[in-house]
């Protein structure tokens, strides 16, 4: 089930090549999507590839956001002690952001456990994303069958531009834009160091730090167009007992399987359905108890409590089962039990 719970990973690695100096993870692109995550109602933990403290890079208290987020005091807390990909199971998380940093690009790629924690999160239904160089997580990324995570879609990342203007393109073992491309990704990005989000479905990416929030928040509206997140959103416009709600939660094309093996297509075959069902429950309460999620489909156990028209009390439960597309059902199929309490 959607937990609640979102997973920032950050680089161990703390020297940035042969060039003498120092790098980490970069600390505004992880605590600028933390504020965004944390203000919407999500919790957030850390995991590092080597767990321990992991080095930071470009840490500037004068920006309060970063300052909030170093003496949150669960944040502080886990940077003392940060768990590796290992001891964490992504199956606990609705998400997962690679945030960047120079180190990222030597100490990502070849963690096998961090490739799995996005895998376990993604073919779940949840969302992998990444900002500036954290999309070298991604480059060996594979999904269960084989695949590249990025082969075919659209995605950004630190561009091989930005990484002439500062100067490191001698420096970082590989070029971050030109690997992804090799790997299949479709780049796009913006001018140098200006704001770039690309969302292809359950994968966010975001060019450089002037990215992170938008990530974090485009991944907030990935979630949203998840099966369990839809369900709920429906689930609550039942609940109010608002057809038209109920309605705009459903594709205008959407095929509709009613308990009793009616099959209706598209939105206004399935408004009479629906108005019937508020004339004879003009009051619902809905709970998703249950969430066994597969990508863009999944079944959604429920239990419900309502009134008939002569005020007694009716309870019901059963399963649907949903497949959700920009954040609407295309399909629907409902299999529910109810009876009225004697």
């Amino acid at each position: 089930m959607h937990t609640g719970k979102i997973l920032i990973a950050l680089t161990s690695h703390a020297e940035l090549g042969a060039s003498g100096r120092a790098t980490g993870f970069y600390v505004a692109e992880a605590a600028h999507p933390w504020r965004v995550f944390t203000d919407a109602g999500y919790a957030v933990d850390l995991v590092s590839v080597r767990g321990g403290e992991p080095p930071r890079d470009g840490e500037d208290r004068a920006d309060p956001v970063q300052a909030a987020f170093l003496d949150d005091p669960h944040i502080a807390a886990q940077l003392a002690a940060t768990p590796t990909p290992d001891e964490v199971d992504g199956a606990d998380y609705a998400a997962i952001l690679y945030a960047g940093g120079h180190g990222t690009m030597w100490d990502f790629p070849g963690s096998a456990a961090l490739a799995t924690l996005g895998r376990t999160v993604y073919e779940r239904g949840g969302v992998v994303g990444a900002v500036c160089h954290g999309p070298a997580a991604l480059v060996d990324l594979r999904l269960s069958d084989g695949s590249l995570l990025v082969a075919g879609r659209d995605v950004a990342a630190f561009t091989d531009s930005e990484e002439r203007a500062v100067g490191l393109t001698d420096v970082v073992p590989f070029p971050l834009q030109t690997r992804l491309i090799e790997r299949g990704a479709r780049h796009t990005g913006a001018p140098d160091f200006q704001p770039w989000v690309v969302r292809d479905g359950r994968l966010v990416t975001g060019q450089n730090p002037a990215s992170a929030a938008g990530v974090a928040a485009a991944m907030l509206h990935a979630l949203a167009a998840t099966p369990a997140q839809v369900t709920a959103s429906y689930f609550g416009a039942e609940g109010r007992r608002d057809l038209d709600a109920i309605l705009d939660h459903f594709a205008e094309d959407a095929r509709f399987v009613a308990p009793d093996g009616r099959e209706l297509r598209g939105r206004d075959a399935i408004r009479p359905y629906y108005a019937a069902n508020l004339a004879a429950l003009p009051e619902l309460r809905v709970d998703l108890v249950g969430d066994f999620p597969a990508g863009p489909r999944a079944a959604l156990e429920w239990r419900a409590e309502g009134r008939n028209p002569a005020g007694e009390p009716v309870h019901m439960h059963g399963t649907n089962v949903v497949a959700v597309a920009d954040g609407r059902f295309t399909e629907f199929r409902a299999y529910w039990l109810s009876r009225s309490a004697t």
